[in-house]
């Protein structure tokens, strides 16, 4: 009787602890379907976006972004950007494809600037991209120390920017050539090579504020030929 009653009480015992393992496994399962309904349900809200979105961890890798994100980078560099890359990866490929405006010009000077902002946001700040776009950028630190990024089309918006300070500098010449306009000046351009690019403002035609503004070496090169 000893004995039967040991091996019942073995049996109730593997039958509970094999119901245990079951339920716990069960357990796991739903927190599993759980997770990953709501990282679904997360990525569609991001995808819902027109920006471009980011999360990188305390680490300063990327954890996910949406596809917006993504198609601000270039062909070879968005086959980059994907989870558990670090930013620095991503960084050093978009110098080396050129993507943004200067980068390529002191690399690792640039880097380290790019690396800085990221660690230490300071407010929105605007790239101009190879391509034409310009983007801006906003990076905010989290409590846990990570990082979310915020990627912005601007172009159109510096298009109109850019139109209107066009327009304003070229009514600002047009003025301070009428109001210097006098029969004196007309003799002094009579003393000035017949170079435009050594006349005073007031005697070129073909003097372009909105070129000038853009690179004073056009009008510097001029006058050293």
């Amino acid at each position: 009787m000893l004995v039967l009653g040991a091996v019942v009480a073995l049996a109730g015992a593997i039958v509970w602890l094999a119901a245990r393992q079951q339920k716990a496994a069960r357990a796991r399962q739903l927190a599993e379907e759980a997770r990953q309904s709501a990282q679904s349900r997360l990525q569609d809200a991001l995808e819902s976006t027109s920006e471009g979105f980011a999360f990188f961890d305390a680490a300063e890798t990327l954890m996910i972004a949406n596809s917006r994100y993504r198609d601000f980078f270039l062909r070879g560099v968005r086959e980059v950007v994907a989870s558990g890359v670090s930013l620095e990866v991503i960084l050093r490929a978009v110098i080396d494809r050129g993507l943004v405006v200067g980068a390529s010009e002191d690399p690792e000077r640039w880097l380290a600037w790019r690396l800085g902002r990221f660690r230490t946001p300071e407010g929105p700040f605007a790239l101009e991209y190879a391509d034409g776009r310009w983007v801006q950028i906003d990076e905010r630190r989290t409590g846990d120390g990570g990082t979310v990024v915020i990627y912005s089309d601007i172009t159109e918006l510096k298009r109109r920017e850019f139109e209107l300070l066009k327009a304003k500098e070229g009514a600002e010449a047009v003025s301070e050539a009428k109001s210097s306009f006098s029969p004196t000046s007309v003799t002094s351009c009579a003393r000035h090579s017949p170079r435009s690019s050594a006349l005073p403002r007031s005697c070129r035609t073909d003097w372009n504020p909105w070129s000038c503004r853009r690179s004073g070496r056009v009008i510097a090169g001029s006058i050293a030929r």
